[in-house]
């Protein structure tokens, strides 16, 4: 169901929460229902651990994205009311679950870390679960009925792992809740601890001065 007031609705909720989300699909993509997520953009507002007001929007079909730091509530709500003056008639605003059958769970919110944090570990965990050439891990999608097949086992799939690139293309890896608490968390450890062997054994090198700046 469209969120009718869709600013008000993520500032009440920001004031309640500390945190507000909704999805947004241009206006012709929710009238032809087609809720992938190439077609889906974000709008997110949190209250940072220093207090602060961090804005964050990604719009569909865009290639940048708009991080913005705010000192109060009121602030951010001045341009984000700019933001809805010129966009807010071309999109439909939903709650994040909307379209394709489950709930997505952006990385950030399941690390609980930084937007810039996110933006790093998006793409050392695709690369640690065997998905290069620039491709990130964008969060975690629930069934909440799946007929689909955990990729790693064959036992029903739970979940399934959201990759994608940066300009907005995105596919799902189905996963069953044993694998992803056992499996892909293990691939993800042995790629970190590679990666920190091999800065261990840089500044070995550099101790012993073969390898210069």
């Amino acid at each position: 169901m469209p969120i009718k007031r869709p600013l008000t609705y993520l500032i009440r909720r920001a004031k309640e929460k500390g945190h507000a989300e909704l999805a947004f699909y241009w206006r012709l993509n929710y009238e032809r229902r087609a809720f992938t997520y190439r077609n889906r953009g974000t709008i997110e507002v949190y209250k940072t651990k220093d207090g602060k007001w961090h804005l964050f929007i990604d719009e569909p079909g865009h290639m940048d994205i708009i991080h913005k730091n705010y000192k109060t509530l009121s602030s951010l709500k001045r341009f984000l009311k700019r933001w809805f003056d010129k966009n807010g008639r071309a999109a439909v605003f939903v709650k994040p679950g909307k379209g394709g059958g489950g709930e997505f769970i952006s990385l950030r919110n399941l690390l609980g870390a930084t937007i810039d944090e996110t933006d790093a570990w998006r793409i050392i965990m695709a690369r640690a679960l065997g998905h290069l050439n620039y491709r990130r891990l964008y969060g975690l999608k629930v069934y909440k009925h799946s007929s689909k097949e955990c990729e790693m086992c064959g036992q029903p799939a739970d979940t399934a792992l959201i990759f994608g690139w940066d300009d907005g293309t995105r596919y799902s890896i189905p996963t069953c809740l044993q694998c992803l608490e056992t499996r892909v968390i293990e691939m993800i450890r042995e790629h970190v601890e590679e990666m920190l062997e091999s800065l261990k054994e840089s500044i070995e090198r550099i101790r012993a001065g073969e390898t210069e700046p």
